[in-house]
């Protein structure tokens, strides 16, 4: 996994990775559908039989951008 995250990394894509499990961080919804289909298709070409991404959480459908820290201080 350390050669597809370093190729992932040197595109600009921010991930972390926890054995098999590949988490992409982005600035934004948009960045991160593309940082995501970019990663499919890394992993893809080299092989890997990967299901569609599920569809987000109910609660997480309706905000596309997230919540910024400074919404979560109280």
């Amino acid at each position: 996994m350390k050669p597809v995250t370093q190729k992932l990394r040197s595109l600009g894509i921010v991930t972390i990775i926890y054995l098999d499990d590949l988490l992409i961080l982005a600035d934004s919804y948009k960045n991160a559908e593309e940082n995501v289909k970019t990663a499919l298709n890394l992993l893809r070409s080299l092989g890997n039989n990967i299901p569609s991404p599920r569809p987000l959480p109910w609660w997480l459908a309706g905000s596309q951008e997230g919540v910024r820290a400074e919404e979560c201080s109280s």
